[in-house]
């Protein structure tokens, strides 16, 4: 019991150490190329820099344009036009070292259910050192919303079908699951 306290404790201590560090480097990452153009609305023609996005109306309309101009990744160019233009640059980082946290707790629940601290440090370490450019994935708003947020979703909906099979024997549930495995797969064509 005592052992499992203590690993406890190290398991948090290594959340915590990883979301400040991950925070502070993604408070000091600048909005950089395509986070200037989703600040705008969208139109037939691309990017109105006359009309900046001020509500969630105008992300719906930009986000009906851009589908049909750009790409279908309506589901995370959504998130990103919502912090670029609305909601800014701070709430953005505390969210992105959240959804960085999940992606670790999540990834070492599929690895392991016994050693979350050490699957969670090796999944750390292949993060960071193996995925290229982590700056332009990890960090950068367009690419963090395009990659990690994406990678994110799918690996928790990973986790969700790996839960116990008790729930997986109510068949109501799978159109649910169904509708939640579209959306994952909506926001990157790569993961779906």
């Amino acid at each position: 019991m005592k052992d499992y306290k203590l690993a406890k404790y190290y398991l948090i201590l290594f959340y915590g150490i990883t979301g400040i560090l991950f925070y502070l480097l993604s408070a000091y990452t600048p909005l950089m190329a395509d986070d200037f153009p989703y600040a705008y609305v969208f139109n037939e023609e691309g990017t109105n820099i006359l009309s900046p996005i001020t509500t969630v109306k105008d992300i719906i309309i930009s986000q009906y344009h851009h589908y049909f101009i750009a790409n279908g990744r309506s589901v995370v160019h959504f998130g990103e036009q919502f912090f670029v233009g609305i909601l800014g640059r701070s709430y953005f980082n505390v969210f992105n070292t959240l959804i960085f946290l999940l992606l670790l707790y999540g990834g070492s629940y599929l690895i392991s259910n016994k050693r979350k601290l050490t699957a969670s440090f090796i999944l750390f370490l292949l993060v960071w050192f193996f995925i290229p450019v982590p700056g332009e994935t990890l960090l950068w708003t367009a690419g963090s919303f395009n990659y990690l947020w994406s990678t994110t979703l799918v690996v928790l909906f990973l986790c969700l079908i790996k839960r116990p099979s008790s729930w997986l024997n109510k068949f109501w549930l799978f159109p649910f699951l169904f509708l939640i495995g579209v959306f994952c797969g909506w926001t990157h064509e790569g993961l779906s």
